[in-house]
């Protein structure tokens, strides 16, 4: 069971009306035949647990001169919000970036964090814009839809120790010219793309997740797409505790989580303090010594072979308090 997580895909994602868009036989979203643009309003999602905040991602395929946008809204107290825009998503580094400024009494959306100004709220909606400037050409395909969110009731922490170790080739972010020191975000994504058999350089995969806008690449939403139009399946998991990482690693999946402290003494063995973030790659966990850790491969490094730690679990997870990770799977 993934808690705190709606993962709309196939006969779940096609519940709502359209305008001049259609599913295929694969259950994708794409224009009709001669259309350029379109859209697709799904239903109200309802029954949901309240939450304070929440991320949403998506799974397409964009090729040369086509774009996709999501846009959301959320409940409160019976009052919808306005309608809060991802930006225009293309691959390869072609999308217009997140857009500045969104924000109403209800909620405002931070890059790729929509946050409820007071209280909860208790349903989502979303729309999808597909464009292409030709056409023609073929289109813009949508296959998954998932939002997390942070529960206003939240669920006390719980772990089990156990031995879970993924052998994940090291990546170290820091070599990277001009940029290596604000790329965690991609590097940690390439890691694990190369785990599971795709390999491309950090730089590259930095490139095609930047988000445009806001000129950064920690958008998370945005490395979830770009994952997901290299052929994967991926989202953004808001997790309980450990235990729910635990699931995805007994699959053989190292996720990807975010954290961050004022100062480096608050997580033993990190090389610096991260007070505005920073990602790395969750690839087990052990006990020694009567002490829990968490295996990471943590890109802050100048040398791969600095790149894989462990981490005190009661430290990690101070550290790890927002409890979101992405989840890439083939």
């Amino acid at each position: 069971m993934i808690p705190n997580t709606l993962i709309l895909q196939k006969h779940d994602l096609t519940r709502g009306t359209g305008d001049s868009v259609g599913f295929n036989q694969d259950f994708e979203l794409v224009l009709e035949e001669g259309r350029t643009r379109g859209s697709f309003q799904s239903e109200i999602l309802s029954g949901l647990p309240g939450f304070t905040d929440l991320v949403a991602s998506w799974n397409s395929k964009t090729g040369e001169g086509t774009f996709i946008e999501l846009r959301i809204r959320v409940r409160k107290d019976g009052i919808w919000s306005q309608w809060f825009s991802y930006g225009q998503w293309s691959d390869n580094g072609r999308n217009t970036g997140s857009i500045k400024g969104q924000k109403d009494e209800i909620a405002l959306l931070e890059i790729d964090l929509l946050k409820v100004q007071e209280g909860f709220a208790d349903a989502i909606q979303f729309k999808l814009d597909l464009t292409r400037r030709e056409a023609g050409s073929a289109s813009p395909r949508v296959r998954l839809v998932a939002f997390s969110w942070t529960p206003y009731q939240q669920e006390k922490d719980s772990y089990a120790s156990d031995e879970i170790s993924l052998t994940v080739p090291p990546r170290a972010q820091l070599p990277v010219p001009e940029i290596g020191n604000i790329i965690c975000s991609p590097t940690s994504l390439a890691t694990v793309m190369a785990y599971h058999g795709f390999e491309e350089t950090t730089e590259q995969v930095a490139a095609g997740a930047r988000d445009n806008g806001a000129g950064i690449y920690g958008n998370w939403s945005y490395n979830i797409a770009y994952a997901a139009e290299k052929g994967f399946t991926a989202w953004v998991q808001r997790c309980n505790s450990m235990e729910d990482v635990k699931y995805f690693l007994r699959q053989g999946l190292p996720v990807i989580a975010s954290i961050r402290i004022a100062a480096k003494e608050e997580l033993e063995g990190a090389i610096s303090a991260y007070p505005g973030g920073h990602l790395l790659v969750i690839t087990g966990l052990t006990r020694q010594d009567g002490q829990d850790y968490v295996l990471v491969n943590d890109p802050a490094a100048h040398k791969d072979e600095d790149v894989p730690r462990r981490y005190r679990l009661d430290q990690f997870n101070k550290a790890w308090s927002k409890k979101r990770i992405y989840v890439v799977k083939k």
